[in-house]
């Protein structure tokens, strides 16, 4: 963690997986952006035209995670889903660690968030924008 950043843990202390993101990204400095992915059990990211924003689904053949980002956004801008929907992934890997009743749709949506910017920080936002750039192509083939 950067020593002016304050832990998701403390930031959402009602969300028991706030401290596995931070160890998390305690450890991808220096990581291609693929082996971060498959960290996270993502096997493809694809920017394509959706209805949403973005969204994280089960691939039903290997039971691996899919992000897909709309592609109506700027490169940063999904440089900042894709942050977004890898926080989702501590979520949605493990449900049952919350207590619905202190957790609300809010408290998620502002962890994916502040996780996204702070996982953008970590890999250095410019060389993850590049690659989001090349909408030709998947995220997980860029060579970060």
């Amino acid at each position: 963690m950067e020593p002016t950043q304050i832990l998701l843990q403390q930031l959402f202390p009602q969300l028991p997986f706030a401290k596995d993101a931070d160890e998390w990204l305690d450890t991808i400095e220096g990581k291609k952006l693929i082996v971060q992915l498959r960290e996270r059990d993502i096997s493809k990211v694809e920017i394509i035209p959706i209805l949403r924003p973005s969204g994280l689904y089960i691939n039903n053949e290997d039971w691996t995670l899919l992000v897909w980002i709309n592609n109506v956004y700027s490169p940063e801008r999904t440089a900042e889903l894709l942050g977004h929907e890898i926080a989702r992934t501590f979520f949605f890997l493990d449900p049952f660690r919350i207590n619905l009743g202190l957790v609300n749709d809010k408290d998620i949506e502002r962890f994916c968030a502040t996780f996204s910017q702070y996982w953008l920080t970590k890999n250095n936002k410019t060389r993850i924008i590049q690659c989001c750039k090349n909408q030709a192509k998947l995220i997980t083939q860029c060579d970060l």
